[in-house]
């Protein structure tokens, strides 16, 4: 049955598209308050691992990608994503190929003590304690800005997920 079918079964089309917006309105707080603390707070932290033995260089070559700076550690591997062959005609039909497990990333020793010593850097220098007081700040301003549709939408998210649930169960098993 198309999606588009089912929508009357357990809810509205309206009650998701709502519900994914005020998702996003949510997070999208939380995401200008990490980028509005983000850099002065990076910069403690980045102080602190040049204090220690770690240089900080924007134009290092092998610069941690989350960062962008090359602590003078060599980074870990991701080992390759195996890809399953796709054979055959693929015209207008779709297929369903198994799912590729993530590969896990191996960090070296030296990775692993230069995050912990990072991880130190943001206690001793307090960018931990104050990066927790602002995202706390900014999650509990957005949850009071948006209170009104949470309060609303409560009840009716539990109503459309209890009559998805009952939905799945009433299908034919294959």
């Amino acid at each position: 049955m198309p999606i588009r079918g089912i929508w009357g079964d357990f809810g509205s089309e309206t009650l998701v598209q709502d519900y994914t917006s005020l998702g996003n309105t949510l997070s999208g707080a939380l995401a200008a308050a990490a980028k509005e603390n983000q850099d002065e707070l990076t910069k403690k932290v980045f102080a602190c691992m040049v204090n220690g033995k770690y240089p900080v260089d924007p134009n290092g070559p092998n610069k941690q990608p989350v960062w962008g700076v090359d602590f003078g550690v060599p980074l870990g591997t991701q080992p390759p994503i195996p890809r399953p062959s796709v054979s055959g005609s693929l015209n207008s039909t779709v297929r369903v190929i198994p799912a590729v497990p993530a590969a896990n990333y191996v960090p070296t020793q030296q990775e692993s003590e230069s995050a912990a010593a990072m991880y130190q850097c943001s206690i001793d220098s307090g960018v931990h304690t104050v990066w927790v007081q602002k995202m706390t700040e900014a999650k509990h301003a957005a949850v009071a800005k948006n209170e009104t549709a949470l309060t609303e939408m409560g009840p009716k998210i539990h109503s459309s997920a209890k009559a998805a649930a009952l939905a799945v169960q009433s299908q034919p098993s294959s």
